[in-house]
């Protein structure tokens, strides 16, 4: 994202931009885990505020109807290690790169 914005907001956003690539695609994706608790919670909770959050959270429910059998799960971020990891890489990559199925060496 361009810009400065809190990362709760960031977080919310990936999370609306993986659903919508999941259903563009036609992936049978049933799970999209996140070490963002606190989206997870308001994904779930039929409590609604007024907030920037509230509308990516209320955009992601609306977009969840489309997928029934999908669910956002919360994995501490401990167990989130290797994902932190390649997207710091990938932040740093100026072209395009394809993983062969093995771990990168940046992994191990």
């Amino acid at each position: 994202m361009v810009g400065s914005v809190p990362p709760e907001v960031a977080e919310a956003k990936a999370i609306l931009a993986a659903i919508s690539w999941v259903q563009a695609t036609k992936l049978p994706v049933n799970v999209l885990q996140t070490d963002c608790k606190s989206i997870v919670d308001k994904v779930y909770n039929a409590k609604c505020h007024n907030s920037v959050v509230n509308d990516i959270v209320l955009c992601i429910k609306n977009l969840l109807l489309f997928s029934p059998n999908l669910v956002i799960v919360h994995v501490p971020r401990e167990l989130n290690k290797i994902a932190h990891v390649c997207a710091r890489a990938g932040l740093g990559l100026d072209s395009e790169r394809v993983w062969n199925g093995s771990l990168p060496s940046f992994v191990t």
